[in-house]
Order: C-alpha cells, then sequence, then structure tokens
C-alpha cells in the first residue's frame, strides 16, 4: 500500500462487537495500517473531540457499523459528515443486513461504499485501498486547483507590475503560500560581474543579502550555471551543498528546492526553497515552482528592461536639457555685442553722474539731480541684467500656464539693441484671445529668440520682421514672416537638420534643438519659404484643455 509522507494511512473503525473489531484490526494492521477502534457513538464524539488526536493523525478511512445501540447508523453517518475533520474522509458501510432502499439511502447522502457482512478479506481490502486512493487523489487535485489558481493570480500581479521589489516580494510570499516553506529567497545574477546575490529572502536576513555568491557555487550556483532544478531531500549529505548559509542564519537545510529563472534564453538567477513545513519536497512542488519561475523571470525581466529604459530616458532628457541649454548660451553669444553696448551705455552715465555728483562746487540741487539720473540708469541696467539672468538661466523643464504673448514681447525686448543697429524693425501682430499655454517658459523663449535671430541674419537693413499670433482651432499659431533672402526647396528641406547650418559661424543646432523643444510641448513648428521673396516659421503649440 502507498503511504502518506512515509506514515501509514489511518482508519477509523466503528463497530459495537468486539470480535469483529478486533478481527477487522488485525487484517488491516497485517497490511500496515494504523487503526483507531470506537465501540460505541460516544468514544466516536470523545475521539474527534480530542484536539491532541485532531493534531496528531487525520483519518484517511472510516468503516461504520449501522447496527449499534443509541443512536441510529444514518444519524451517526449525518454527523460524521458534518464534522470539518471527517466531511470529505471516505466511509463504507458495513451491516450485517442487505437492505436495497438503505443502501440507496446512503449513497443518496454521500456514503462511499456499502458491504454486507461477513465480506471477504480480500474484497475489504480492495475497497479500503480504493477509497483511501481516491480520496488522496481528490485532495491532490483540490491542492493543484488552488495552487494553479494561486499561480495564476501571482503571475497576472507580477506582469503588471514594474516595480522590481514589488515583484520580488509578490512572488516570495505566494511561493511561500502555496508550498508552506520555512525559508525561500530568490537568488539574481548580476548581467556585468556574474556574481549571484540574494534579491529577495523570506526571512529578510541581511547577512544574506549583502552575501555575494559565484556561479557554479553551492546548489543555487550549479542551477545558475546548468540551467536544470534540483530537489534534494537530504541536502546535509548532498555533494554540492555549502554548510556556510546555514552558518549565516543559524537554520539547519534540510531539503531542498532549486528552480532556476529563465528569460529571452538566459538563466537570470534562480528561485531556491528551504524545508517543506509538511513533509518532503516532490515532484508535483517542482512542477509548480517551475511554472512560477517562468512567470516571475518574466516579471523580473521586465522590470530590469523598464528600470535601464527609464535610465536611458532619464539620460536623454538630461542630455536634450544640456543641449538646450547650451544652445541658450549660443543664442545669448549672438547678442553679446549688442547687449554689452545696451549695458555700456547705462554704465558710463552713470559713472559721468557720479563724477559730477562729487564735484564740490555743484549745488545741493544739482548733485541731487545727477545722482537722481545715476539711480534711474541703475534701475535700467537691472532690467537689462534681469531680462538676460531670466532667458539664460536653466528652467529645469518645468511645464507652466505663461502668456505666449509676453514671453514674445520679452523676447523682443532682449533684441532691441540688434534691432536699432541694424535698422531693422518689428510688426507686432498679437491676438488679443491667445489663452494662457502649458509651456517651459524660456525654453520656448530660446525658440522664438532664435527665429527672430535667424531672420535678423536674414535680412538686410530696413527690413521688416511681423511677427503675428492667432488661435485657430485646438492651436495657437506664433509665425514671424521677414523679408529677407529666402531659401531654396533643398535648404527647406535640410533646415531643422542637427549640425546643418549655412553660416560660416554657429554650431547649427538652434533650430534642430528648437524643433525638439516644440515637439516636446506637443507642438509643431515649420517653414514656408521662397528664395528672394523672405521666409516664414510658424510654431504651433496646442492649447489647454478645457
Amino acid at each position: 500500500m502507498e503511504q502518506k509522507n512515509g506514515q501509514a494511512e489511518t482508519i477509523l473503525i466503528i463497530d459495537d462487537d468486539p470480535g469483529m473489531t478486533a478481527i477487522v484490526h488485525q487484517i488491516f494492521a497485517s497490511h500496515q495500517y494504523q487503526t483507531i477502534v470506537a465501540h460505541n457513538y460516544n468514544e466516536v464524539f470523545q475521539l474527534l473531540a480530542d484536539e491532541t488526536t485532531r493534531a496528531k493523525q487525520s483519518i484517511d478511512l472510516i468503516l461504520l457499523d449501522l447496527m449499534m445501540p443509541g443512536m441510529s447508523g444514518i444519524e451517526m453517518f449525518k454527523w460524521l459528515r458534518a464534522q470539518p475533520q471527517t466531511a470529505n474522509t471516505p466511509i463504507i458501510i458495513l451491516t450485517a443486513v442487505h437492505d436495497v432502499e438503505r443502501r440507496i439511502e446512503l449513497f443518496s447522502m454521500g456514503a462511499d461504499d456499502y458491504l454486507v457482512k461477513p465480506c471477504s478479506i480480500e474484497e475489504l481490502l480492495a475497497r479500503a485501498a480504493t477509497h483511501i486512493k481516491i480520496a488522496q487523489l481528490r485532495k491532490i487535485k483540490q491542492q493543484a486547483d488552488a495552487r494553479t489558481a494561486q499561480l495564476y493570480s501571482m503571475s497576472q500581479v507580477i506582469s503588471s507590475s514594474l516595480d522590481m521589489s514589488e515583484v520580488l516580494t509578490i512572488a516570495m510570499d505566494n511561493i511561500r503560500d502555496m508550498l508552506q516553506v520555512e525559508m525561500g529567497s530568490i537568488i539574481l545574477r548580476d548581467e556585468k560581474t556574474n556574481n549571484l546575490s540574494f534579491a529577495s529572502t523570506l526571512k529578510h536576513s541581511p547577512s544574506l543579502q549583502e552575501m555575494n555568491l559565484h556561479i557554479g557555487e553551492g546548489i543555487v550556483g550549479q542551477v545558475i550555471q546548468t540551467g536544470e532544478p534540483l530537489l534534494i531531500n537530504d541536502a546535509q549529505n548532498h555533494p554540492s551543498f555549502s554548510p556556510f548559509v546555514d552558518q549565516l542564519t543559524g537554520e539547519k537545510t534540510r531539503s531542498i528546492l532549486c528552480v532556476p529563472l529563465i528569460a529571452r534564453d538566459q538563466v537570470i538567477g534562480a528561485v531556491e526553497l528551504i524545508n517543506k513545513k509538511d513533509g518532503l519536497f516532490n515532484d508535483m512542488d517542482l512542477t509548480l515552482v517551475s511554472s512560477a519561475a517562468t512567470s516571475i523571470a518574466i516579471a523580473i525581466d521586465n522590470a530590469r528592461l523598464y528600470r535601464e529604459q527609464a535610465e536611458l530616458i532619464r539620460e536623454v532628457q538630461q542630455s536634450q536639457e544640456r543641449l538646450v541649454q547650451s544652445e541658450r548660451m549660443s543664442a545669448m553669444g549672438r547678442l553679446a555685442a549688442s547687449l554689452a553696448h545696451e549695458i555700456n551705455n547705462p554704465l558710463q552715465a552713470v559713472h559721468s553722474c557720479l563724477q559730477l555728483a562729487t564735484h564740490f562746487n555743484l549745488s545741493q540741487e544739482k548733485q541731487t539731480e545727477y545722482l537722481g539720473m545715476a539711480e534711474e540708469e541703475v534701475e535700467r541696467l537691472i532690467d537689462i541684467v534681469t531680462r538676460i539672468l531670466d532667458f539664460a538661466r536653466p528652467s529645469g523643464g518645468v511645464f507652466e500656464m505663461a502668456n505666449i504673448n509676453a514671453i514674445i514681447g520679452q523676447v523682443i525686448r532682449l533684441s532691441e539693441k540688434q534691432l536699432s543697429h541694424q535698422r531693422l524693425s518689428v510688426q507686432q501682430n498679437f491676438a488679443s484671445d491667445i489663452p494662457p499655454l502649458r509651456v517651459v517658459p524660456n525654453q520656448i523663449a530660446q525658440v522664438f529668440l532664435v527665429i527672430i535671430l535667424n531672420a535678423f541674419d536674414a535680412m538686410s537693413a530696413a527690413g521688416t520682421l511681423i511677427i503675428t499670433t492667432r488661435a485657430k482651432g485646438s492651436w495657437v499659431e506664433i509665425s514671424f514672416q521677414d523679408d529677407g533672402v529666402g531659401m531654396s526647396p533643398e535648404l527647406q528641406a535640410r533646415i531643422f537638420e542637427p549640425f546643418y547650418s549655412t553660416k560660416n559661424e554657429g554650431t547649427g543646432l538652434g533650430l534642430a534643438v528648437s524643433y525638439g523643444i516644440v515637439e516636446r510641448h506637443g507642438g509643431k513648428l515649420y517653414v514656408e519659404s521662397e528664395e528672394g521673396k523672405g521666409s516664414t516659421f510658424t510654431v504651433c503649440l496646442p492649447r489647454p484643455r478645457v
């Protein structure tokens, strides 16, 4: 006969005939079964009420004699079926009376079998073994169904998470609940160093999480090296077992189930479970953990890819920010001469006023007048420097609601000196119904400045730049129309390419960076031009959703 976890199956014999119970006990004992005998129903009640008995052994089969004093056999059968300990235990009815109607009644109530005494020993043993086996298989199926449901639930949860810590925690908690193990861990392989580390442990042992292993070292190292699982129920005597982990944790490893984590045909780690609480690891456990490992490996790989992608996106964003800032300073460089002249004029005025104000031969009234003039020029200087700093400082990429007309006005004021120097004019056609837009203000200002400076370069003296803003459907359009030299179709096709420039100076990145800024704002930047007739650059930015 098969045994459960190395223990003999237990049969409860309920019969008031001592001679019969002795014979039945001897029959089953000789076939390695354990038996418990109850000669009356009170003994049955006491037996099932005894917590010590319930804790020590479960009942695998009940032989119930219907013809006993006291409670009727059918009432006893109903009572047994109502008890949690025996609700699903197979019950074979033994009776000396061949009663077809009673047999049908008992079968309809859930009896598993019905034997009329006397019956042959072989038949009794065969039926007992069959019903015990059926009950065991039913229990295994129920456990498998429950585990499968939990496995599916775990897979759904971890597959929807891209957080590595969350994936590892959920995976370990679910495996612990499914297999009831004392210890367990997920070990991951470092792709760069090939070292193995404890990424998650059930008992959260700091000593383990700080520990590094090598591929091929110990049970888990062997599993990761070969990509094959190991089921070991005598760990201490296994040639690959290393006692080092036991020394760190103070635990004793008896049995190990270790399964590789494989993603994209690469072993990325392993799940290691130690000491099953209820008996030994078996093939069903191996199948279950192997299935779980597939889902865990995919989830870990996805979390890693997401983390790498997020890091890559961060690096790209930082590079873009540096490039934007670099081009912002480049644009400021193009204004440097005119800005220096604009700053120098009030500085000279301040210097002259202070010299005159400190002349001792002047009246108090004149000194006050010159000091007032110096104060006005200092305020003008503060305004100029503030405009320059507002434009040049890094933005941090923070979006906020801003007035586009006001931003264009600030950029025009920033370039006033160059306008005056080149004898150019700006015509502002700003619509009054433009709503505030969600932008990074100094990045959009940078776009406008680059377009304006390029227009200045394209125009000859006395040229005019027409700047128009208008609300158009779900967009706000800002157009910059110059009367400069214009562009050929070939030049228009390449104007937004990085490092492409028609000028001898500059990086050739101004319009390329501007194009990227507008795209990140969810907008569009395009040019229309004709040689000899000027160009129109248009920036389209989305209106905020109501």
